[in-house]
């Protein structure tokens, strides 16, 4: 998705994934009465055409989010993931229930539908193509116009960079532990905790709504540290980083002792969505850092740590039936959470990269 979005456009890209996507989800109902193969299929079609959503938003930031406010603009502009998931947890059910399970699909299609002509008319490539741009804006983006988005890619180099292998292993925790928050997060509230399923589902509405706020915090917190010079770039993201590490550390560990107590585990899972977060103020902001030519790209394969959100229930399902299954599964995390932030916080850095320059240097 990373590399389309830098040869044709990530205006374009979006475009063609929020088309696409409408379509498939106007589609899936019928699909369901087809087949459950043929929903599984819309469903597995729907997945691969919103992939490349993300690492065409790092291209398109490239040129569009100002130097000192990085942090904050990439956290908004990725803000609806959060608004999104609030909004159908908490009307999915009044949907269905008023006008039928089919609208949920087509309520989602009809959306994606409305939301395009408005990205077309509000949305260019580069600040210079837009026709609404003061030039006091440009003038605030100015020091971007040295970002270009080349039709080649540096493939041999990019995958040698051992600096990137250490960010798509801190991304492969940060969707383990995602996927422990949210995907595992309504079973372990029910079956270990004794939540109801409304319960359960009012404690993960809460916690994606105060990851959205906290999110906000880190990114304008991460971006005034830079602005004001208090710390150097690099150390900014080491300290992000070592505080998500400690953070989701300990609730971690709280939660491996936690036992039934209802209104402490409530808490924890809150408190650990929110620590997950602050993670914005770190690895997340890395394909900017690295090689902004090439930011799609490496936003691309950055999600390849999405895999530890898959691996995940893989490897903790046998482990829920033992008595002490939970305990271990977040004790895995913590172990795991606990590596990625030293490895993390000992290979930074905030040098852009030779290959960055592919076009001058050759490959």
């Amino acid at each position: 998705g990373g590399r389309i979005a830098e040869i044709i456009g990530p205006r374009e890209c979006i475009s063609l994934s929020l088309l696409v996507c409408g379509m498939l989800l106007c589609l899936a109902p019928w699909a369901a009465y087809i087949s459950p193969y043929a929903l599984a299929a819309i469903q597995l079609t729907l997945g691969l055409c919103e992939g490349p959503v993300f690492p065409a938003i790092y291209s398109l930031l490239s040129r569009w989010a100002s130097q000192k406010q990085k942090a904050t603009t990439f956290i908004l502009a990725t803000s609806g993931t959060a608004i999104g998931c609030i909004g159908s947890m908490a009307g999915s059910g009044i949907v269905i229930e008023v006008l039928g399970w089919h609208w949920v699909f087509w309520g989602g299609g009809l959306l994606s539908f409305a939301l395009l002509p408005a990205w077309l008319l509000f949305v260019r490539n580069s600040p210079d193509d837009h026709p609404l741009m003061s030039d006091h804006e440009k003038n605030i983006l100015e020091a971007n116009c040295h970002v270009i988005r080349p039709r080649n890619a540096p493939w041999g180099r990019l995958l040698r960079c051992w600096r990137l292998h250490a960010v798509i292993f801190t991304e492969f925790v940060f969707c383990w532990i995602t996927n422990l928050c949210f995907m595992e997060a309504p079973t372990f509230l029910s079956n270990k905790i004794g939540f109801g399923l409304l319960e359960a589902s009012w404690v993960l509405g809460i916690a994606q709504a105060v990851k959205l706020v906290a999110g906000i915090i880190v990114g304008w917190a991460s971006d005034f540290i830079a602005k004001k010079e208090i710390l150097s770039q690099v150390n900014s993201r080491r300290l992000f980083h070592i505080l998500a590490t400690v953070c989701v550390c300990i609730c971690l560990l709280m939660l491996s002792q936690v036992g039934c107590a209802s209104t402490e585990a409530a808490t924890l899972m809150v408190l650990l969505t929110a620590s997950l977060t602050l993670g914005s103020g770190s690895y997340v902001l890395a394909p900017f850092d690295m090689a902004p030519n090439y930011s799609g790209t490496i936003g691309g394969l950055i999600g390849f740590g999405n895999l530890g959100g898959f691996l995940g229930p893989i490897i903790i399902a046998p482990l829920l039936e033992h008595e002490n299954g939970w305990s271990w599964s977040f004790m895995i995390g913590f172990i795991l959470f606990l590596i990625q932030g030293v490895v993390y916080t000992f290979t930074v850095s905030d040098k852009v990269q030779d290959w960055n320059y592919y076009i001058e240097i050759g490959n």
